[in-house]
């Protein structure tokens, strides 16, 4: 049974994701989409901080000991750099395959394709994280 930080991990993931997606078909100026996604990015991260302060509570509380116990790894920069390169090639694979949903489903006659693909996307980011194995 997931805990309710996780399922609220999960929701706020899938609805950042959605609305993310979606800005295109809410705003047409480049500076509206990008005060939109401000905002989303804000509002994301500050619920991923409050939902790890209170999961880092229920984790000590389970184990009796601290959460911040383990050794770092010594080469962070690796790392860092790792994370960086996989989320750009991530973001551009992810951004031409909405491009090219978009426009298809665009032709199709659809209103508001990225509205559609957004659901879709954070549909799958909520499940995904819920699919994954527990974390403890």
């Amino acid at each position: 049974m997931r805990s309710a930080v996780e399922l609220s991990s999960a929701l706020v993931n899938g609805l950042g994701t959605a609305a993310w997606v979606a800005v295109p078909d809410i705003a047409s100026t480049r500076r509206a989409r990008a005060a939109l996604r401000t905002g989303i990015l804000g509002a994301t991260v500050t619920a991923f901080v409050l939902a790890e302060r209170h999961g880092r509570t229920d984790v000590e509380e389970l184990d009796g000991e601290e959460a911040d116990g383990e050794e770092p790894d010594g080469r962070p920069w690796l790392t860092v750099g790792a994370a960086a390169a996989l989320s750009v090639i991530t973001h551009v694979l992810v951004t031409r395959g909405v491009d090219a949903g978009a426009d298809r489903l665009r032709r199709r006659g659809v209103r508001h394709p990225r509205t559609l693909l957004g659901a879709a996307l954070g549909t799958v980011v909520a499940i995904g994280e819920l699919a994954a194995p527990d974390r403890r």
